[in-house]
């Protein structure tokens, strides 16, 4: 219901901004994995234009500001992961959200630093955060949580 999306997405926001990961993971342990990950998506694609909308306007604490929004709601989406069953998730899955933090951190510090961030390349990593959360989506999607073999092979 759009309700509880709305209280999903004010609670990951709280979530992301918790002083520290313990703060976070008791924040975030109020909604299902699920609805962090649909409200993160939201919001990471809001972000996103943000991003976009920055550079085009050469706004470097905007694009840092941005950045920094996204990165914060991949690591509570993170968090929120950690409620699901052990092996729900496959490791390739949990590396994409790992890898992607690290690159938008290295991007950070490029336009922290006063460094010009490649449009063509800033939009790819944007695009493959969004992919990244809609497989997510899709995997923790299930109203059962179970989660079909096939997308698990380590099982």
């Amino acid at each position: 219901s759009v309700k509880s999306q709305l209280g999903a997405r004010e609670t990951l926001r709280q979530a992301v901004a918790a002083p520290n990961e313990e703060v976070r993971r008791r924040i975030v342990e109020r909604i299902e994995p699920r609805e962090a990950i649909a409200a993160g998506q939201e919001e990471v694609e809001e972000q996103g234009e943000m991003v976009k909308e920055a550079m085009r306007n050469f706004d470097t604490s905007e694009i840092v500001n941005a950045l920094t929004g996204i990165e914060g709601t991949l690591t509570t989406i993170q968090t929120a992961l950690g409620k699901l069953p052990g092996g729900s998730i496959n490791t390739e899955v949990k590396s994409d959200l790992i890898n992607a933090i690290k690159e938008l951190q290295g991007y950070r510090s490029t336009a922290r630093g006063g460094g010009n961030l490649d449009p063509q390349s800033t939009n790819g990593l944007l695009f493959n955060i969004s992919q990244s959360l809609k497989n997510l989506n899709k995997i923790t999607g299930k109203p059962t949580g179970r989660v079909p073999k096939e997308i698990n092979p380590e099982d």
